[in-house]
């Protein structure tokens, strides 16, 4: 304290204040920095341009601004900028494994799935237990619309995590895309019951019943997903419709058909 400091002789208490004003010196150049990740990070990276710790903060900070940036241009820029900062934490360190996952996300910001895809499907075979690898794996696979080859993955992510709701619904997801009906059902009910009452899993239910011809289970899950609609979704009316067509029930049909027109006239 400054009463201990007072009572040294007068040059020991003048080398440990001097000390003590150069901390608080750094500790206020510091703040004024640190108002947020990005202008720390981006600060960090001109003192310690060979860490590849710095580099990867800084590379996945920018990632994520790109993120949540609604500009195309800066979001293309800053995504690019990620990927170079990210590689370059690579090169330092090529056992960097969240630096290597993270170079992945950011390819998937700028819209290179096949770049992604690339680090992902390395990240299995040279570190295959970094099961975060599998999961984004599965899901870029997914963004391109190929559902059986993400099925793979998602399987192997599930074998370390059955009970995540994320991966079993996506699994139930492709299985539905793919035709797969009864795989799909087994999936998207298990995570239905991890988180009871998720709007995108109720309508992949009720489509995959529908699918299945089983109509009063399909109509029973597009009604639940129905109530939780904060805004009104068309396609669900329109599927509503439809699946009450199939139970013989015109005048009802009819009225959800009516509802969905009301807010586009052009189905």
């Amino acid at each position: 304290s400054l009463k201990s400091i007072i009572k040294l002789e007068p040059i020991a208490a003048m080398i440990i204040l001097l000390v003590l004003l150069g901390y608080s010196v750094k500790t206020i150049d510091r703040n004024k920095v640190w108002k947020n990740n990005y202008s720390l990070y981006k600060a960090d990276i001109k003192q310690l341009s060979h860490s590849a710790r710095a580099h990867y903060n800084y590379g996945t900070e920018l990632n994520n601004q790109a993120k949540i940036n609604l500009v195309p241009a800066q979001k293309k820029e800053l995504a690019k900028e990620a990927i170079e900062e990210l590689k370059q934490s690579i090169t330092i360190f090529p056992e960097y494994q969240d630096a290597r996952y993270n170079l992945g996300e950011a390819y998937k910001t700028l819209g290179l799935y096949d770049s992604a895809i690339a680090i992902f499907r390395y990240m299995n075979k040279h570190f295959p237990d970094y099961n975060l690898a599998y999961l984004n794996l599965g899901m870029t696979y997914r963004d391109i619309k190929n559902y059986k080859q993400a099925i793979i993955p998602l399987k192997k992510y599930y074998e370390a995590h059955p009970d995540n709701f994320m991966v079993n619904y996506l699994i139930g997801d492709c299985y539905g895309h793919s035709g797969e009906y009864q795989k799909a059902e087994k999936y998207l009910l298990d995570a239905n019951m991890l988180n009871p009452g998720n709007q995108d899993v109720l309508i992949d239910l009720g489509t995959v019943y529908g699918f299945q011809k089983k109509y009063e289970k399909s109509l029973s899950f597009l009604l639940q997903a129905l109530k939780l609609s904060q805004t009104v979704n068309v396609n669900l009316l329109k599927n509503i419709a439809t699946t009450y067509n199939f139970l013989g029930q015109p005048a009802k049909a009819r009225e959800y058909m009516q509802r969905a027109k009301a807010i586009n006239p052009a189905i």
